[in-house]
């Protein structure tokens, strides 16, 4: 996948969750504030391979990444965990 694709999936899915975010701010309470998400879609295996590797590049910076996938679930549209 090109950057310019993973970029163009990668804003759309941001949104997504951005609103998410601002309808559910308790969802994301307990996370530290200096976070960088990463998303992972409910459909696309080579956005969410590319974004593994993001995600992988951001921690070998000392970033601290919280993975954000995104569900098929209406009532939890999404879930957050510390990538590791």
């Amino acid at each position: 996948m090109s950057k310019t694709k993973q970029l163009e999936k990668n804003v759309k899915l941001s949104g997504k969750l951005a609103e998410y975010i601002a309808s559910n701010p308790s969802a994301v309470k307990n996370l530290p504030g200096d976070v960088s998400f990463v998303i992972f879609s409910s459909k696309d295996e080579e956005l969410n391979m590319a974004n593994q590797k993001l995600a992988k590049s951001l921690k070998s910076e000392g970033k601290k990444v919280v993975k954000a996938v995104e569900n098929r679930n209406e009532r939890q549209p999404w879930t957050f965990s510390l990538a590791v």
